[in-house]
């Protein structure tokens, strides 16, 4: 099905130095460096000044942003992050409508993975830095099985994430082991 049959797609807020602001006094600002490797987002630091209208583009847990440029097209759906935030103009904001039967958190699962990458790359363009444009992005064509088969799939990818960090911390505390196996064995030799 295309994305454009289940989804509104539109553009982040642009954002510039005379219309940020440092902290949170404000609709804050989620930009493309807001994004961690695992798909989170930190705690964005700029917030919008005063800003003319904002209608339509506060972000909702039914919205999933795509960072538009270069060559890695990350998905991050919004889900239950707190409220009162817009997303910059280098993502494009992927709000998937109601009762289409489509999870934001299966759509983006979909686009981050290799077939959903690879049927990115066919809509990307440019010569220097790379962009989706919305009109590109609406043609995609995403594989959608029914809820249940979503919920699953989304729970794996869940679980999934969950093991890596398990994965990332037993390294981490392997090295320290064996680093202070290795200092305890030259306080021995001393």
């Amino acid at each position: 099905m295309k994305l454009s049959n289940f989804t509104n797609i539109s553009s982040g807020v642009v954002v510039t130095s005379k219309n940020r602001q440092h902290g949170t006094n404000g609709p804050v600002i989620i930009q493309a460096g807001d994004v961690q490797d695992d798909g989170s987002i930190s705690e964005p630091e700029f917030s919008l000044k005063e800003h003319a209208n904002l209608e339509g583009q506060m972000l909702t847990i039914q919205d999933v942003l795509l960072i538009s440029r270069g060559q890695q097209n990350r998905a991050i759906p919004i889900g239950n992050m707190q409220t009162g935030m817009v997303a910059s103009n280098s993502f494009l904001v992927i709000r998937v409508l109601a009762n289409q039967g489509v999870m934001p958190e299966y759509l983006a699962w979909f686009l981050n993975s290799e077939k959903g990458q690879k049927r990115l790359a066919e809509v990307r363009r440019g010569s220097n830095i790379m962009y989706i444009s919305k009109k590109g992005l609406s043609g995609v064509e995403v594989d959608v099985p029914d809820m249940n088969d979503q919920k699953k799939l989304v729970e794996m990818e869940r679980l999934k994430n969950r093991e890596q960090e398990i994965l990332k911390q037993i390294a981490g505390n392997r090295k320290k082991l064996i680093e202070q196996v290795m200092f305890n064995y030259l306080r021995r030799k001393s």
